[in-house]
């Protein structure tokens, strides 16, 4: 049983590390900072109200991107896997946590709170329409490892995947924000 555990947590990084670059960092969910330029004589494009909910946001982005990039080094990582599948108390309590981010994304923006402005709803929505993905892969993540199920370790990374996509829509509303 070990040995099929490690080979689906195996196909798991596999697909996980096809959809994430940078060292496991999705390049979607780099954050995105808009800030007005000291030597800029225009006035700045974003308000600071705005400028406010826009660095809770890019912060509750982080704490996602940090998650997928444990849970990437993770499944990656030969000697973690055989620790996960063992049931190893401080991996399976490291990954356990990283999943527990993943399921609570929508929690984690309503921290920063409804924005500010009529025009940062652009930037909420595709948000809020990642979490549903990225909870989605909480769920089958922590499911396939505990049935040691290759299907729902899939279905994981395809919905990570999906979630990092609206994430960068959001970026790309923040950033076309600074003009």
């Amino acid at each position: 049983m070990k040995i099929v555990g490690l080979a689906v947590l195996a196909i798991f990084a596999i697909v996980l590390i096809q959809q994430l670059g940078d060292n496991g960092r999705s390049q979607e969910n780099k954050p995105a900072q808009v800030v007005a330029q000291e030597d800029d004589t225009r006035a700045p494009t974003v308000t600071n109200a705005e400028q406010s909910w826009i660095d809770d946001v890019v912060q509750a982005t982080g704490t996602l991107s940090d998650a997928l990039h444990t849970i990437s080094e993770i499944t990656s990582d030969p000697t973690a896997q055989t620790l996960l599948v063992t049931g190893d108390d401080e991996t399976v309590i490291r990954m356990g946590a990283q999943i527990a981010v993943l399921e609570q994304c929508s929690n984690i923006f309503e921290e920063a709170g409804p924005p500010p402005t009529m025009r940062l709803q652009h930037v909420l929505k595709p948000l809020l329409q990642s979490c549903l993905h990225l909870e989605n892969a909480g769920s089958a993540l922590a499911n396939g490892i505990d049935k040691l199920d290759a299907d729902l370790l899939t279905i994981a990374a395809d919905e990570m995947n999906k979630g990092s996509t609206y994430v960068k829509r959001a970026t790309e509303r923040v950033n076309a924000l600074s003009g």
